[in-house]
């Protein structure tokens, strides 16, 4: 246990130490990291994330997990003053349908299935 620990520690300042090298032998410019920020924000973290949620899910948590989504929207469209939050809460909202409209229907495959998880091939 404290072994994966420390690998998933190492792995993080891994990945911190190639940025930062890439950023001081110039492959990355100070206009770029804005738009690679966007790259790893709209379209990594989701995938990050549908990859956590597909690979430990379980048809039982069904019901536990469908609220979610609908109430983080809700929440963050209710609360945000700001318009710069304003915008944030659609980045958020875009995340948050991105990763759980697939999750929702891998789901709904697998109740379907009988939670085998077998696809039906096509004729």
């Amino acid at each position: 246990m404290t072994r994966d620990i420390d690998i998933a520690v190492v792995q993080t300042f891994g990945v911190f130490f190639v940025g930062w090298l890439a950023r001081a032998l110039h492959y990355i410019e100070e206009a770029e990291i804005d738009r690679w920020s966007r790259l790893v924000i709209d379209f990594l973290f989701p995938l990050l994330v549908f990859h956590s949620l597909a690979r430990g899910l379980n048809v039982e948590r069904f019901h536990a997990l469908v609220p979610l989504p609908v109430s983080a929207s809700i929440v963050t469209r209710r609360y945000g003053g700001s318009p710069d939050f304003a915008a944030r809460a659609a980045v958020l909202t875009t995340l948050a349908s991105i990763v759980t409209i697939p999750a929702a229907l891998l789901l709904l495959e697998k109740f379907i299935s009988g939670g085998s998880g077998a696809r039906v091939a096509a004729p």
